[in-house]
């Protein structure tokens, strides 16, 4: 893979060579980064880096952007092949804990407030409850049937599709989400 800068004029990205991006965490655990890809220069080590999908609920392994600690884009990754295994571990580790998402295994009860719903709910990371203003705009259905809702905090949670809900479950989420 050749590295190249996109050529449409609007957009300005540097799609890097997954060989020539090195990720590393630091005995602190922030994510550092080095990149030796002629796109950019030989050899720039950022000292701390953020990685992010531009696409997160459909190419968690394509489309990575790389930015440093003042949000500027170092780069973007089309795809991971050809990154060594270890700096792939560590960017998959990044990458889990950015798009961390408990899934939802049933519903106790979910009730509307005004805008706000108050969901209970056990996950497989134990109970909880959160609560969502303004449904509408919180509630993803994704391409594989899944439900993702936001919460107030920005927190995500995952539903299984209504057809893999258990029956209460299914009762409650189709009586909320309409």
């Amino acid at each position: 893979m050749t590295p190249t800068v996109a050529t449409d004029p609007r957009i300005d990205v540097v799609l890097l060579n997954p060989s020539c991006v090195n990720f590393f965490h630091t005995h602190g655990n922030a994510l550092r980064v080095t990149i030796d890809d002629p796109a950019c220069g030989p050899g720039k080590t950022v000292l701390r880096c953020q990685v992010a999908c531009a696409f997160p609920w459909r190419f968690s392994d394509r489309w990575i952007g790389i930015r440093d600690e003042r949000d500027k884009d170092l780069g973007m990754l089309e795809t991971t092949d050809g990154m060594a295994s270890d700096s792939l571990d560590v960017l998959r580790v990044e990458l889990d804990r950015r798009y961390f998402i408990p899934t939802v295994t049933s519903v106790n009860k979910a009730k509307k407030e005004y805008e706000t719903v108050t969901w209970d709910v056990q996950t497989d990371r134990g109970p909880r409850t959160y609560h969502v203003h303004q449904l509408r705009e919180n509630v993803h259905q994704l391409d594989d049937g899944r439900i993702v809702i936001t919460d107030r905090h920005g927190s995500r949670f995952a539903f299984a599709s209504l057809a893999d809900a258990d029956k209460e479950s299914r009762v409650i989420l189709e009586r909320v989400l309409g």
